[in-house]
């Protein structure tokens, strides 16, 4: 038997739920509808041109986040079936979990050209502060050196020079700390600036960066010097700042 359409409005489905939900064979019954609702009209609603219909499905997901909640998650897992990715990942920052905050930094690591890259970072700094507790102890690096990988070669008035800058990010806080590097280069310059990445350390642990580069060092100069500031997700301040040399 064919199932009829089943196309509610944001009120017929909070009314709906309050005169039925004591009652056990009903609920299921509801469930399942409300499911394919979520499916088959406010998902697809999140992409529509009526900022009505936009605001009708938000809300929707916010009133049923447990309808709602798995259906953007398998959304952003499959690369954004039935939505924009970016407008699924804006939603799952209002009404995620702490668990998504992983989810998002994966996709934003294994994808570098993430169509509205601010929109994902914004989810993702949007969950982290949500849970976020002030840590009781402060981040460490630990170990920062300029390691060179090749032997440098001589071009055009420069020295060539592969090295890697290599340290230790330990936080021995209760409180998983999510936080990008950024480098200062004030004796050689790198052939290509270092991608920006952002580095998640467990509460607890000590997590290893190494960023390997190219360096472009005028001759006569005898040494590579790079400051290494290490900033919090959602603050302006640095948390960390170190420097590091390299003799050539």
């Amino acid at each position: 038997m064919k199932r009829r359409n089943f196309r509610p409005t944001f009120v017929s489905i909070f009314s709906a739920l309050l005169l039925i939900w004591a009652s056990t064979p009903v609920n299921a019954w509801f469930a399942d509808e409300a499911q394919l609702a979520f499916e088959e009209q406010w998902l697809p609603m999140l992409d529509s041109p009526s900022a009505t219909e936009r605001l009708q499905a938000v809300q929707a997901f916010y009133a049923f986040p447990e309808w709602g909640l798995p259906l953007i998650r398998k959304s952003l897992d499959e690369g954004g079936i039935g939505i924009e990715p970016w407008r699924a990942v804006m939603l799952l920052g209002m009404i995620g979990e702490q668990k998504d905050i992983s989810r998002i930094l994966g996709i934003i690591q294994n994808n570098p050209q993430l169509p509205r890259p601010e929109v994902w970072e914004g989810a993702m700094e949007r969950l982290y502060w949500k849970y976020r507790m002030p840590p009781k102890t402060a981040l460490k690096i630990k170990e920062l050196n300029l390691k060179k990988t090749r032997n440098t070669e001589l071009k055009e008035g420069f020295q060539l020079s592969a090295a890697s800058i290599e340290f230790q990010l330990q936080n021995p806080s209760q409180q998983t700390l999510l936080v990008q590097p950024h480098f200062d280069f004030w004796i050689g310059k790198p052939e290509a600036p270092p991608a920006k990445r952002w580095v998640q350390i467990p509460a607890g642990k000590t997590v290893r960066v190494r960023v390997p580069m190219m360096f472009r060092v005028p001759l006569g100069r005898g040494k590579i010097r790079v400051d290494v500031r290490i900033r919090e997700l959602g603050l302006g301040q640095n948390l960390l700042h170190q420097t590091a040399f390299l003799a050539l």
